[in-house]
C-alpha cells in the first residue's frame, strides 16, 4: 500500500521516519525524559581560565580540563584538532562528545566548567563507553584554584 501517490518509496520512508522522531521527542518531553544539553563555554577568557588551572583528566576519547563552575550549572566547551581528520570526522567527534555529556551529567555531580579536547578514539568507542568516560570527568575530585 502506498501512502502518497506519485512519491517514491524512499521519500515515503524518510517522511515516516521523521514523523516517528517527532512523536518520540514529544512523548519524551511530555513524560519529563527531556535531556538538556549543558551550557557552552563560549568566551576565550573562560576557556583560558579553565585551562590555566591545569586540572585535567586524560581519557581515551578526550583530554578534559575542569574547574569549579562560576554559576549553578555545568558548562561545556569542545575543541577538536585538525589532526583527527577531515571536517566530517571532527564534527562527528563534537556531536558524540556533546551528546555523551548531555546524558552523563547527573544532578548529583558538582557543577563545573569543562573544556574537552576531543580525540579520534571518540568515533570508534561505543556510546556507552563514551558516557562512562564523561561521568569519570565529573567523578574525579577537583583541584583548588591557585592564586597568582
Amino acid at each position: 500500500m502506498q501512502l502518497f501517490s506519485g512519491v517514491g518509496k524512499g521519500a515515503e520512508l524518510a517522511f515516516l521516519h521523521s514523523v516517528c522522531l517527532v512523536l518520540a521527542a514529544s512523548i519524551d518531553f511530555l513524560l519529563g525524559v527531556y535531556v538538556s544539553v549543558p551550557d557552552r563555554l563560549r568566551s576565550n577568557t573562560d576557556i583560558r581560565r579553565v585551562r590555566r588551572l591545569r586540572d585535567s583528566v586524560s581519557l581515551k576519547s578526550m583530554l578534559a580540563y575542569r574547574s569549579a563552575a562560576a554559576s549553578h550549572t555545568s558548562r561545556l566547551g569542545i575543541a577538536v584538532s585538525k589532526r583527527t581528520g577531515n571536517a566530517v570526522r571532527r564534527n562527528r567527534i563534537r556531536r558524540r562528545l556533546r551528546a555523551a555529556f548531555a546524558v552523563g551529567i547527573d544532578a548529583g555531580f558538582v557543577p563545573m566548567d569543562i573544556f574537552a579536547v576531543g580525540r579520534s578514539a571518540a568515533v570508534e568507542l561505543p556510546f556507552n563507553d563514551l558516557i562512562y568516560e564523561c561521568r569519570r570527568v565529573f567523578e574525579a575530585p577537583l583541584r583548588q584554584e591557585r592564586s597568582n
